[in-house]
């Protein structure tokens, strides 16, 4: 009979009482190519996660902060549906927890559309080609996890549709909201200067300055040749 071992002991614990962490675990087929780029695929909405925080750390932006908060939103909206749906997944060894809607297919919509929303109505990018070409990224980024959920079996076609729906709507109510909601009632403002939000150096350029980055590279210019001539 298996006894449990108790950390720090110098026997390792039996496999009876081991469990996995399975956050970044992905099964797929060992010998179809495709599954293992579909299983990479799958860790995309991950490394949004990463990137969320190294925006918010190197660039200290209101939004960064209010994408990630109705991003974790979206995951709680996600949680409710599956415990409403009650919808199984197409297999019983793939996946755990109910599949209605896919949480993946449903984080990327919700990225993929409100970085639109946010590309188009605040980011100031010269020659309109560009924002063009990162929609369609969005667009293909989102539609290969989507479809990465559905080959690989952990969702149905229904499922991974209906979590793309489910977050592209959360996506548009949230982005109206802060825009005619947070931003236009002044609220945004009122929490920037916040001693917190000071504190940790806050900002909320969005509606003030438009061209963000081409006057932050004007000035690191400008600053540049100051330097020189004083050298």
């Amino acid at each position: 009979m298996a006894t449990w071992s108790p950390s720090g002991s110098s026997a390792p614990p039996h496999p009876d009482f081991l469990s996995a962490l399975s956050l970044t675990h992905v099964q797929y087929h060992a010998n179809d190519p495709l599954s293992l780029a579909m299983a990479y695929a799958s860790l995309v909405p991950l490394g949004l996660l990463c990137a969320y925080a190294t925006w918010i750390v190197a660039r200290r932006e209101l939004t960064a902060v209010l994408m990630l908060a109705g991003q974790l939103g979206n995951e709680v909206v996600n949680f409710a549906c599956k415990a409403v749906v009650a919808q199984h997944r197409p297999t019983s060894f793939l996946g755990t927890g109910y599949g209605m809607p896919s949480s993946h297919a449903q984080f990327m919509a919700f990225f993929a559309v409100f970085g639109i929303l946010h590309l188009h109505t605040y980011v100031g990018i010269r020659g309109a080609w560009w924002k063009l070409l990162v929609d369609v990224a969005l667009v293909a980024i989102t539609g290969m996890v989507a479809y990465s959920r559905v080959y690989l079996w952990y969702h149905t076609s229904y499922q991974v549709l209906a979590g793309l729906v489910a977050g592209s709507v959360v996506a548009v109510g949230y982005f109206v909201v802060l825009r005619y909601g947070v931003r236009r009632r002044g609220w945004a403002q009122w929490f920037i200067q916040t001693p917190l939000a000071r504190y940790l150096y806050l900002r909320d350029p969005a509606e003030i300055i438009p061209h963000l980055l081409q006057r932050e590279y004007a000035w690191h210019c400008q600053e540049a040749a100051h330097a020189y001539k004083q050298d």
